[in-house]
């Protein structure tokens, strides 16, 4: 009885680790389209070529595409 409490407690952790991960993502996901929508309004681009400006600032900065969009949102705040 012990083991089948222990296997269910370990599934259950991992439900809530993989839970965790699905917001993430989702979270990430949604400030990447609140940016590419930012760059789109304001260079009058299409949603692929604001996406396409998006990854080539992460690379260019070697940061993560997630951070760059929060720093688009961010300075979009200021502008």
């Amino acid at each position: 009885m012990l083991e089948v409490a222990i296997a269910r407690f370990r599934a259950f952790q991992e439900l809530k680790t993989e839970l965790a991960q699905a917001r993430n993502s989702l979270a990430d996901r949604k400030l990447i389209e609140r940016a590419k929508g930012i760059l789109m309004e304001r260079r009058g681009s299409s949603e692929d070529d604001a996406y396409r400006a998006l990854r080539q600032m992460a690379m260019s900065r070697n940061q993560r595409l997630v951070e760059v969009a929060r720093n688009v949102i961010e300075l979009s705040a200021l502008i």
